[in-house]
């Protein structure tokens, strides 16, 4: 269970997936800030919805994964999820 405006870890194979929780419900992202490949799952989740980066405070849609700060050239990948 995850709780709202939390995130955590996972490891699948060889990927390293951020499963967290906002006002919309569950994401699942790369684990990874394109930048400096930092643990994402050590940042937060801000007032938007939107995944922060600790490390330099880069901003994410959590639904989408696109990079809102208009800085990093590559986006998050996203996973699906399935509520089971």
């Amino acid at each position: 269970q995850i709780k709202i405006n939390t995130m955590k870890s996972f490891r699948f194979g060889l990927k390293k997936v951020c499963i967290g929780q906002n006002q919309d419900g569950l994401f699942a992202v790369e684990d990874a800030c394109p930048h400096k490949m930092i643990p994402l799952t050590q940042g937060s989740i801000n007032e938007k919805g939107e995944i922060v980066c600790f490390w330099h405070k880069y901003i994410f849609n959590a639904k989408t994964g696109q990079e809102k700060t208009g800085k990093i050239i590559r986006d998050l990948k996203v996973f699906p999820l399935e509520n089971r």
